[in-house]
């Protein structure tokens, strides 16, 4: 289980959010970065020193299955259709999430 997957995180305000979760130290096996580009997402691991117990994803594709065991997904980058429809925390931008 994930307590946060950023999605977008290859973006300003992802890695924004992906920095701040590191520096209040969510554990690394607890949160994940996901994307479109595998590359960039590799990019982003290494900036932020993240590890080899963390998680990414770079496949769109499988975020419907990924998202049943997410507590909280944020997204940087826009409405992603798979997630509208599921029963789980999504957070917008700068929406707040009442759970």
């Amino acid at each position: 289980m994930l307590d946060v997957v950023v999605y977008g995180a290859t973006g300003f305000t992802g890695k924004l959010c992906a920095k701040y979760l590191k520096k209040i130290g969510v554990a690394a096996d607890r949160w994940a970065i996901a994307g479109r580009n595998a590359e960039k997402l590799e990019s982003v691991k290494q900036e932020l020193d993240l590890g080899e117990s963390s998680f990414f994803f770079s496949f769109p594709f499988l975020l419907p299955f990924l998202l049943p065991f997410t507590l909280l997904f944020l997204s940087t980058q826009g409405l992603i259709l798979p997630c509208s429809r599921s029963r789980f925390s999504f957070a917008h931008h700068a929406m707040y999430v009442h759970v």
